[in-house]
């Protein structure tokens, strides 16, 4: 397995856990501390899924052209890049944010919606992120 492809399941699994942290807290109490370890590393964690996601688009491309002999495989790894692009802006626009583009607040108001529009969709962003990594994970070993 290729290095971006083994970074891209770690991160799916890492952000799928914070982002699906209200959902599993809430039907899981003891996975609580789990996120609470994890909550200070949301914005690297962020930050990193954004380039990783950007990253990921050539893969992606590349099995696009076997869309047509398997729509699965294809189907997935876009849900996976939906998800770790979706929970990277969510986690890591803020640390982005302030050191990028602090003297383009054009720029940054519009990353400010963007990131208000996704945060309804972090919880389905992160299940569907955990499983898909854990998924994965599985189908590594």
């Amino acid at each position: 397995m290729k290095l971006l492809g083994l970074l891209v399941i770690i991160l799916l699994i890492l952000l799928g856990l914070l982002g699906s942290a209200p959902f599993l807290t809430q039907k899981f109490p003891k996975v609580k501390d789990l996120t609470d370890k994890l909550a200070p590393y949301a914005a690297p964690l962020g930050v990193t899924g954004i380039i990783v996601a950007v990253l990921y688009i050539f893969p992606l491309l590349d099995l696009i052209s076997i869309f047509r002999f398997s729509p699965g495989i294809v189907l997935i790894a876009l849900l996976a890049w939906i998800a770790l692009l979706g929970l990277g802006i969510i986690f890591g626009f803020e640390a982005v944010g302030d050191k990028l583009f602090a003297t383009n607040s054009a720029f940054r108001s519009k990353g400010e919606v963007l990131r208000a529009k996704l945060l309804p969709y972090q919880v389905p962003l992160g299940i569907t992120a955990l499983v898909i990594g854990i998924i994965d994970l599985l189908g590594v070993m």
